[in-house]
């Protein structure tokens, strides 16, 4: 055989060499199912779901690969994870992956989330050897996300089919003062048909974004279940927001009105019913618009006195009172005192039902008399000299030329001249 032969011959072979060796390679290959939702892409598609194959090593690390996917998109489909968030660990423990995600993955919320943990628990639990999983943020569980571990048998496709939407809504947060409460519009992702009230507080729960603004709830506050029923809302925390009821009185009323307006902002509802691990706290309290908002020129501050939590001190409140309408301001802030700060009758120091007859200032004694309803619907919760000394201190504090005050009930005499006593202020 001529060398010009033989040496066609060898590049023969090292062809056939250099096919058969990747086609070794290719068939030592194996394919792994990474999960999208099909909506994003595909809205013909009659899945909510569809598998991308992506190929890697027998000895690559397959959870790891998937992940990196799942974040990046592939094959035209979007990550259901939002930008930026980034894979920090992956810890097994038998067939038990915990996988860390970086603080990104702290600021999902709502139709984005539960894709995401769906997405992730379909693509990993197809791995031989994992049959759950569980997604954490910074090595702690996501505050709305799943706590248990999940499985592709918990994962419901239906859940899943239905179109994401974005609604614009408006969300409650302190003015970083604890007098009133200021609206963040904010918005949502939800899938279709879905009720917007449990958002809507995973939002308040998650913080205010604009600067100034702080959370009205107390640290570790989460959410049960909120059902609305005929107009009503039934929202059900958890111990933490208990806290409000035994802390300061101004905080108290500032989270309720922000929870309240929120939830009162979406159509259908007009009343809130508060629960805390299942008890109710409260009766049905109604939107508290006089504590919403920016200052404006037709508003004024006043300082309004509630009994402190054991009863015996009184506690200061600002309350705003709008101004305006011909009327003196001394009966502006007696009107406010029967409207309660939320302007509805929230936490009202006056017996409910009672209105105000007339106002008069004779020589810095403020004259109020009051309808019947100021003794017939005494509850007795406030002693007669506490509720004196309500009146007094409000006025007088609120009041330029107010020095004391008497109280009328249908023009008879219900207390002689009132002067304020400070010290059953708490300090």
């Amino acid at each position: 055989m001529t060398t010009r032969k033989i040496f066609a011959a060898l590049l023969a072979l090292a062809i056939f060499c250099g096919f058969a060796s990747c086609t070794a390679r290719n068939s030592n290959t194996e394919s792994i199912s990474v999960y999208f939702l099909t909506e994003i892409n595909d809205e013909s598609s009659g899945s909510a779901v569809a598998a991308v194959q992506i190929n890697v090593s027998p000895h690559a690390d397959k959870v790891t690969a998937a992940m990196r996917t799942l974040l990046s998109g592939s094959g035209g489909y979007k990550s259901p994870f939002s930008g930026g968030v980034k894979l920090l660990s992956v810890r097994t423990a038998g067939e038990s992956v915990t996988i860390g995600l970086s603080e990104e993955f702290g600021g999902m919320s709502g139709a984005e989330l539960a894709a995401a943990e769906a997405c992730t628990a379909l693509t990993l639990c197809e791995i031989v050897g994992v049959s759950e999983v569980k997604l954490t943020v910074n090595g702690e569980a996501h505050p709305l996300g799943s706590k248990d571990f999940l499985t592709a048998q918990s994962i419901v496709i239906g859940d899943l089919s239905l179109k994401p939407m974005e609604h614009e809504t408006v969300i409650y947060f302190s003015d970083g003062d604890a007098k009133y409460v200021v609206a963040e519009t904010r918005n949502i992702v939800i899938r279709e048909n879905e009720a917007l009230e449990r958002y809507v507080i995973e939002e308040m729960i998650k913080g205010p974004d604009g600067e100034g603004l702080s959370s009205v709830l107390p640290r570790g506050t989460q959410l049960i279940n909120i059902v609305p029923e005929s107009g009503i809302c039934l929202v059900n925390f958890t111990a933490e927001f208990g806290e409000i009821l035994t802390g300061a009185v101004d905080l108290e009323i500032q989270a309720i009105a922000a929870v309240t307006n929120t939830l009162c902002a979406l159509e259908g509802i007009d009343g809130v019913q508060y629960l805390v691990e299942g008890e109710r706290i409260y009766s049905i309290i109604r939107e508290c618009a006089a504590m919403s908002g920016a200052f404006t020129d037709n508003t004024m501050d006043a300082q309004m006195y509630m009994p402190s939590r054991d009863g015996d001190k009184l506690v200061k409140i600002t309350a705003r009172v709008r101004t305006g309408g011909g009327f003196e301001w001394e009966r502006l802030v007696v009107e406010k005192m029967i409207t309660g700060v939320d302007g509805s009758g929230f936490m009202s120091p006056i017996p409910p039902g009672t209105r105000l007859n007339s106002l008069e200032l004779k020589s810095g004694v403020c004259v109020v008399d009051f309808t019947k309803e100021f003794v017939e619907n005494d509850s007795g919760k406030i002693s007669q000299a506490m509720l004196e000394q309500i009146l007094a201190l409000t006025l007088v504090d609120s009041c330029g030329g107010v020095d004391s005050v008497e109280i009328l009930v249908d023009g008879e005499e219900y207390s002689g001249v009132v002067k304020p006593n400070r010290e059953i202020i708490e300090n």
